[in-house]
């Protein structure tokens, strides 16, 4: 299973994107961004949570609370369409979105490309590997 898709943007969203997200010059800690993601094309009803952050000064989406067989069902939509349209948004904002498979080529030549990243946070398999892990560490 992939756990990586691409969201293309056109420059004018990703920068409203950048803004929303490092905001304040007097700000600190790591910067996260609440948004929720919506399909924006017919036929397709998808909704799931997700945190635009920073990795190494780029901005990256990753999921937050989305199981695996949600993130498998979002791909085979990517991989069955080969683009996804999406809506990433805040209160505040909407930030429109190609979603495509890693290495696919995108829908427009002058889209920014973003990272969607399915981050596993399914707490009874988080807790199942801690617990392995534990096992694992007094056994050794």
């Amino acid at each position: 299973m992939t756990t990586e898709l691409v969201a293309h943007m056109r420059l004018s969203h990703y920068k409203t994107l950048w803004r929303t997200l490092y905001g304040c010059a007097h700000g600190f800690g790591e910067r996260k961004l609440k948004l929720n993601l919506t399909c924006g094309q017919s036929g397709f009803v998808i909704e799931m949570p997700v945190v635009c952050h920073y990795e190494e000064n780029i901005p990256t989406l990753s999921t937050q609370g989305v199981s695996k067989s949600e993130w498998s069902k979002l791909c085979n939509f990517v991989s069955d369409e080969s683009v996804l349209k999406v809506i990433f948004f805040d209160r505040a904002h909407d930030f429109l979105a190609r979603v495509t498979s890693v290495g696919a080529k995108p829908p427009k030549a002058d889209l920014y490309q973003v990272k969607f990243r399915w981050r596993e946070d399914d707490e009874i398999a988080l807790v199942w590997r801690k617990g392995i892990q534990w096992i694992s560490e007094m056994l050794e």
